[in-house]
């Protein structure tokens, strides 16, 4: 059952299927902890500012596409954000449906998000950005040179991010995260 996702957090008028932003109605036997999509965006917020801190953030379409294009390692990438094109825009909509392939063919996590507004506000860019690739860290903590090293090591808050993009990866519909208003 689809019902309205935060609709007393949202101003505007339009029903959550319209807007693209609903959840699924789990029923209380199911494990799902409602709590965790309510923290989610702030979390992709955090990745935001830290990566753009650590020099791992690639904003813009031309960047991101040059980028994706030119790289051998495409795996080094971790997250896609992206505020969804309005299907009207048929060559932003191109754009965005292959770059979206490309990312899903190479496991790059791709996390939509409501508004280039918020999403410009993090970034604090005086220059409109509607997406953003996030690369791996390039730090690993290595206690014991003698142990092999893990590629997949994330921070507790990208892992947390990944479980929730995991949890959404084949979904007919992927969600739109709200960012936080601050």
């Amino acid at each position: 059952m689809v019902k309205e996702y935060f609709k007393s957090l949202s101003n505007t008028s339009t029903t959550s299927v319209e807007s693209g932003i609903f959840d699924v109605d789990y029923t209380s036997d199911n494990e799902y902890d409602l709590r965790q999509e309510v923290h989610i965006g702030e979390k992709v917020k955090e990745i935001l500012s830290e990566a753009q801190n650590e020099n791992r953030l690639i904003c813009g379409w031309k960047d991101t596409i040059k980028y994706l294009n030119e790289t051998e390692n495409p795996e080094h990438s971790l997250f896609f954000v992206l505020v969804p094109t309005n299907s009207d825009d048929k060559l932003s909509h191109m754009q965005e449906v292959m770059t979206r392939a490309f990312c899903l063919e190479n496991d790059i996590y791709v996390i939509q998000i409501d508004s280039i507004e918020k999403f410009n506000t993090i970034l604090g860019t005086n220059t409109y950005h509607s997406c953003a690739l996030i690369q791996r860290s390039s730090t690993m903590r290595i206690e014991h040179p003698e142990d092999e090293i893990d590629l997949d090591e994330f921070s507790e808050l990208e892992n947390d991010v990944i479980d929730y993009c995991e949890d959404n990866w084949s979904a007919r519909v992927q969600p739109i995260i709200r960012l936080p208003e601050k």
